[in-house]
């Protein structure tokens, strides 16, 4: 709900730069308190929605595991993005600009990802139509992955893909 409350404010703002509105009344909407994420993947766990993952989301669940970037920057990895060092990204969220350094795994998945969407000539992975992943379309094969495997009893509990960035820091 809270996202959905900052994209309708950030609508009301352009519309009242455009001179299409004269208040946002979001501004006044109380926001749902969070908790920050505190579930730990056990390495099991990972490993056994991993073997019932789609070679796309293996991928991107490589590349977060391994990089600890945020879901959104790792959509955006283009092969310009790939140079000797490593993958540089300019996150979405900060605006920091890194260079994650090549290892051996990374190597790996990105060669993986190349092998796997040979027509991509722009992104590292794309779609069946070799176009970009948007948000929602990574988003909606992750829960159907996570959904299937707690109802196959893979699992115990669900965890988000965010859940993967925060496995990489602890076990770095």
């Amino acid at each position: 709900a809270n996202r959905e409350i900052a994209l309708l404010s950030h609508v009301f703002r352009k519309a009242i730069r455009w001179g299409l509105a004269e208040k946002n009344p979001c501004l006044d909407v109380e926001r749902n308190q969070e908790k920050p994420c505190d579930r730990y993947i056990e390495d099991w766990e990972f490993q056994a929605v991993y073997q019932q993952a789609a070679i796309h989301v293996q991928i991107f669940m490589d590349l977060a595991y391994i990089t600890g970037q945020r879901q959104g920057d790792l959509l955006k990895i283009k092969h310009l993005d790939i140079s000797e060092e490593g993958i540089f990204f300019e996150q979405n969220i900060t605006g920091t600009k890194i260079i994650v350094v090549w290892s051996e795994a990374l190597h790996d998945v990105v060669n993986r990802a190349k092998k796997e969407f040979p027509d991509s000539l722009e992104y590292l992975v794309v779609n069946s139509r070799g176009q970009k992943y948007g948000s929602s379309g990574i988003q909606t094969a992750w829960q159907r992955l996570i959904l299937d495997c707690v109802d196959k009893g893979i699992i115990k509990e669900r965890f988000t893909f965010r859940d993967i960035r925060a496995k990489a820091r602890s076990d770095g």
